[in-house]
């Protein structure tokens, strides 16, 4: 995790945006939120609730959706339960995300036909996109065509460190 973070953070100073990696807090279900603090600053915060780049990476695009799409005077606070807010500018985050991880376009010819997905399958499309496997496993859960326990191995696991 440090060994990209401080590039994150670097990156989203020059667009104006800081980028702020704060505490899980126990039993709050908190991933990210995301905030204008002045009409040309913009703040993100992540918590690595889940630990694991699928949600590190679907979180921040998220964030990154509400700044770019959205009133500079709302405040999202996103929580980790499906379906917590159904909002339209959660649903647009959330497919802003979703397109940026894995353009819907390759993943709607790379599922057609498919009924049952192989290491290597997952691993050979991630590297198509240059993206992390585990990326796909995520969005393979999420529309319930793995198990949640299927392919967790191909997840890198981040740390926050102190």
């Amino acid at each position: 995790f440090q060994d990209f973070s401080s590039d994150l953070i670097r990156i989203g100073s020059t667009c104006g945006i800081a980028i702020v990696f704060v505490p899980n807090i126990s039993k709050v279900p908190v991933c990210g939120a995301a905030r204008w603090a002045s009409p040309n600053k913009a703040i993100i915060q992540l918590s690595l609730r889940h630990k694991s780049d699928d949600h590190f990476w679907f979180t921040f695009f998220h964030e990154v959706a509400h700044i770019l799409l959205h009133k500079k005077k709302d405040i999202f606070v996103d929580l980790s339960e499906t379906g917590a807010n159904d909002s339209p500018e959660e649903i647009e985050a959330n497919r802003f995300s979703e397109d940026t991880l894995i353009p819907a376009k390759e993943l709607e010819y790379w599922l057609t036909g498919r009924s049952e997905f192989k290491r290597e399958d997952v691993v050979s499309f991630a590297s198509m996109l240059g993206i992390s496997p585990g990326l796909v496993v995520g969005r393979l859960q999420h529309l319930k065509m793995i198990g949640y326990s299927v392919f967790n191995d191909l997840k890198t696991r981040y740390a926050m460190s102190e």
